[in-house]
């Protein structure tokens, strides 16, 4: 497998004293979508290294599987020498739960909102099933990504960033491709091995992705209610930004303890613990 190095943003993800965040996107996923968090934790926390990481992009217009996309990430994780938060919404936490399942050392946590975690939550895999049907029955591949995201987004995509367009166009035949495989990846089980973080919209979360957040909190994973929207990084990104900072902060925190002997500080919880009341 042939890739280019990854883009970063202008933070490098191998520094941060306190840890390393990293916002993945790639799968309807534009890259800026991120940008009005990404710019709220460089401005709070410039001790933390925040980074984006595209991972279609490292793959030259071939459609990449998810065992590809995780052992990329995998590689990208691995070059940080600090614990690593990773943060993914909707079909882009498939690969960063994936990866979480055999997580490599300097994976601290994850953040995952409205996830798609396959038959566990029947609800949400239906939903899928159904935005999957709009896009194989649409005559090309730009239309049905389009009809899919909207399936699934509604139109927040389209309407409040229409610079996701040019984007989902431009890939929409590697997306096209990768999707249904995407769709499918149904884990036989999914045993949290790192800390999880699951979120959900307080007011417009679908019962479907209530029912993912479920399977995972019954996994051990903390649940916490953030904002609204399915793409929570449009429509609550200072929310968004204090959970990704606090799950770092709980990360590094017990990081430290593993390194020392010490047993995990308490008050490095107490932001997550206010943020989940």
């Amino acid at each position: 497998m042939t890739t280019q190095a990854p883009r970063h943003s202008r933070n490098n993800p191998t520094r941060g004293r306190q840890g390393a965040v990293i916002f993945v996107a790639g799968l309807g996923v534009w890259p800026g979508l991120a940008r009005p968090v990404v710019e709220r934790l460089h401005a709070a926390r410039p001790d933390l290294s925040v980074d984006q990481f595209n991972p279609l992009e490292s793959f030259k217009g071939r459609s990449p599987s998810v065992t590809d996309m995780t052992e990329l990430l995998r590689s990208h994780v691995d070059r940080s020498v600090a614990p690593v938060t990773l943060v993914a919404e909707s079909l882009a936490t498939i690969p960063v739960l994936a990866l979480s399942l055999d997580p490599p050392i300097r994976l601290g946590a994850i953040v995952v909102h409205e996830p798609a975690v396959g038959r566990i939550a029947p609800l949400a895999q239906e939903l899928l099933r159904m935005a999957l049907d709009r896009l194989t029955e649409a005559p090309g591949p730009a239309v049905g990504v389009e009809r899919f995201m909207s399936h699934i987004n509604g139109n927040a995509h389209r309407q409040r960033h229409p610079a996701a367009q040019g984007y989902l166009r431009h890939h929409a035949p590697s997306l096209a491709t990768l999707i249904p495989s995407v769709v499918a990846w149904d884990p036989p089980e999914l045993t949290l091995a790192v800390t999880t973080i699951v979120t959900i919209a307080e007011t417009t979360s679908t019962e479907a992705w209530s029912q993912a957040a479920k399977a995972l909190t019954d996994q051990g994973a903390r649940l916490i209610q953030a904002g609204q929207g399915h793409l929570l990084s449009i429509d609550s990104p200072a929310r968004l930004a204090a959970i990704v900072a606090a799950t770092a902060d709980a990360a590094h925190s017990h990081n430290m303890a593993v390194m020392t002997g010490h047993p995990s500080v308490r008050p490095a919880t107490r932001a997550l613990d206010a943020l989940s009341a």
